[in-house]
């Protein structure tokens, strides 16, 4: 049909219908380029950095969206929890979001809510650039704040607040107060106060343990993640073997020896001033080779043998090489029906050709072998109430062809078969 010929319902029907395609291509198109988009934005918003340069200070505190400019980048990196600050960083503050940050000079400043602060420490002092927003510090160092044209000098014995008024000359309160911040020392875990650690091996390994503290601001609790840990063989500290500054509720370590010591962990802060009672703990050589605990089965359990696995296990030992899981019929183990040696502290049985547990009672056992000797478990009971059927054996199967097919079956007088 030409185009002269047609109706104008069917033109009309046909233009209607490439207008309809076309929109729906085009609003394809377009909602594939928003999530492209919102895509890229929270990879930026939520973009992690590190950098090669001199920290010169600590995020003491950080509520909601916070992020942080290195110097040498263009892209902003999401500040989360307790993270050092460089020189030369830039750091912002969205809305409904502060943070406080504490360098290693003794200065402490405060962001509100919509600021941002250039941050540079050199050894005269502290100087902070306000671009926008307010900021509150405090400073033993006569350090300054540069706020448009205008530099301040911030307080030692009480914090001066500035306020950017968008080019106008700043809002200063040389009377003002940080937020009060009570940290509270963490509850320490292991090793406990007496505790002995006993080895065997080269070197003990001490795991240090403790619970974060909150941070008390009214209305909004928050946690302290970074820790000052202490230890040393005593009480007052003096030389220690370790002191460093831990950023989670954990340390491992292996560079202690044999002897007493004394361990004590304080949030890493120079608001922190108070004592905390050291804990008392002793690292020992232990000749013997340590205990082997079984785990499973334990003793007298009723095992369905139709499953067709068995799995033996005992707890890890830090020292052991292999160990050596025994099962047998009798409670002297002379009667042995599983003897597998492996390296992991757990065996899996499975029924096969070379071996296979009958329905009863089994004892088993576990030996460790370390470099200082072995060590054995007693022995634990199971019942094995319901076998698989035996595999057949090899011997069997050959047996059966050399005999050849099994015999008919056998007729009656009237020549039917029996059934």
């Amino acid at each position: 049909m030409s185009a002269a010929s047609k109706e104008p319902e069917d033109i009309f029907e046909e233009l209607f219908q490439e207008k309809t395609l076309m929109d729906i291509v085009l609003l394809f198109l377009a909602l594939s380029l928003i999530v492209h988009l919102l895509g890229l934005f929270f990879q930026d918003i939520n973009r992690a950095y590190t950098i090669n340069s001199e920290q010169v200070g600590l995020t003491l505190s950080i509520d909601n969206s916070v992020q942080r400019r290195f110097e040498s980048r263009l892209i902003w990196d999401r500040l989360r929890g307790a993270e050092p600050v460089y020189n030369g960083d830039t750091i912002r503050t969205g809305a409904f979001s502060e943070a406080q940050l504490e360098f290693i000079n003794g200065d402490v400043i405060f962001l509100g809510e919509n600021s941002m602060v250039a941050v540079n420490i050199s050894a005269f002092g502290g100087r902070f650039e306000l671009l926008s927003g307010t900021l509150t510090a405090q400073s033993p160092n006569n350090s300054v704040i540069v706020a448009g044209k205008k530099e301040i000098i911030i307080a030692s014995e009480a914090a001066t607040r500035i306020a950017d008024t968008e080019g106008g000359e700043p809002e200063v309160n040389a009377a003002a107060r940080l937020p009060a911040f009570a940290l509270t020392p963490p509850r320490p875990l292991s090793p406990a106060d007496g505790a002995v650690v006993t080895f065997s091996g080269a070197q003990p390994t001490v795991h240090f343990r403790w619970e974060d503290s909150a941070i008390d601001v009214p209305g909004r609790p928050r946690r302290y993640h970074a820790w000052y840990l202490q230890v040393a063989d005593n009480p007052q500290f003096d030389r220690p073997v370790i002191a460093k500054t831990v950023l989670g509720n954990s340390l491992l370590s292996t560079s202690l020896e044999a002897g007493s010591w004394y361990w004590r962990v304080v949030p890493d802060s120079a608001l922190w001033s108070e004592d905390v009672k050291p804990l008392f703990f002793q690292v020992a050589y232990n000749a013997a080779p340590e205990a082997v605990a079984l785990v499973s089965p334990f003793n007298g359990a009723n095992l369905d043998g139709r499953t067709g696995k068995i799995v033996f296990s005992c707890k890890p030992l830090a020292e052991a090489q292999s160990y050596l899981f025994e099962v047998a019929q009798d409670a002297a183990f002379t009667e042995l029906a599983l003897r597998e040696e492996t390296r992991s502290h757990y065996y899996l049985y499975q029924p096969g050709a070379d071996q296979f547990l009958e329905g009863g009672v089994y004892y088993w056992r576990v030996t460790s072998f370390a470099s200082n000797g072995q060590s054995r478990s007693a022995g634990r009971s199971f019942k094995l109430a319901f076998s698989p059927p035996a595999v057949p054996r090899l011997e069997d199967m050959a047996v059966r062809v050399e005999i050849g097919p099994p015999p008919p079956p056998a007729e009656a007088a009237s020549g039917t078969p029996l059934l």
